[in-house]
């Protein structure tokens, strides 16, 4: 399991005990616990500056936090060190509908706009390296090279691309390789095993089992890397 999985897994662990404690739950972990405590103030952001609807963070390699910012006035990536300390902003006007992003298995940073419909391959310091979709053109459940509603971007070990594409019209997973080449596309929208309504995440895990948040039926799916139902 690679370290940026890791690091989702803590957070994770650490939301829920937060949330069990809010609520009154069983799980109420204190810090000494947990091994955990809550730092208010740790992002230490620039004179002047406010949080906007953050959508997405990730962690890079080195420790650095991607913040993604959906507005306040435009939408941007925010970066700081493992410390909190701020590095700097970039993709100003650069997504319209900041959605999903991640740091996945290359080193670059990918992110996804269901506006724009695309998904776009940045270094660390915001440059463009790549992209899928079209920008601005809607595509349909047959389309190859369009999205409707690109939600967020996962990576095989091989480099394949898997999409998921339900933020729009669309209810499905988009396979490319790692060169942007269509692969295949599954999903048919419905409630039974395998359909989806609103995939709306994706995630590989240490097996190459690819896992969909399929929001609208409230639950997780997951599948082999050519699309068969698993579970």
């Amino acid at each position: 399991m690679n370290r940026n999985v890791q690091r989702l897994i803590r957070v994770a662990m650490v939301l829920s005990a937060l949330v069990a404690v809010g609520t009154g739950g069983p799980a109420r972990l204190g810090a000494a616990e947990s091994g955990y405590r809550l730092d208010e103030h740790w992002a230490q952001l620039p004179p002047g500056y406010q949080w906007g609807t953050m959508s997405a963070v990730a962690i890079d390699s080195r420790g650095n936090i991607y913040g993604f910012q959906r507005d306040d006035p435009t939408s941007k990536v925010i970066v700081f060190d493992a410390q909190g300390k701020y590095l700097k902003t970039w993709g100003e006007g650069t997504f319209p509908y900041a959605h999903g992003m991640r740091a996945l298995r290359d080193g670059f940073i990918w992110t996804t706009d269901r506006q724009a419909q695309l998904v776009l391959k940045f270094d660390s310091d915001g440059k463009q390296l790549f992209a899928l979709g079209q920008k601005n053109v809607a595509g349909n459940m047959d389309s190859t090279d369009a999205f409707n509603g690109a939600s967020d971007v996962a990576m095989a070990e091989n480099g394949d691309l898997f999409v998921s594409d339900g933020e729009g019209e669309n209810t499905r997973v988009v396979k490319f390789s790692k060169d942007g080449k269509f692969i295949k596309a599954w999903g048919t929208k419905g409630t039974g095993p395998g359909q989806l309504n609103g995939p709306h995440c994706i995630a590989i895990d240490s097996k190459g089992r690819v896992w969909v948040g399929d929001r609208g039926n409230k639950r997780l799916q997951i599948f082999d890397q050519d699309g068969k139902y698993l579970d």
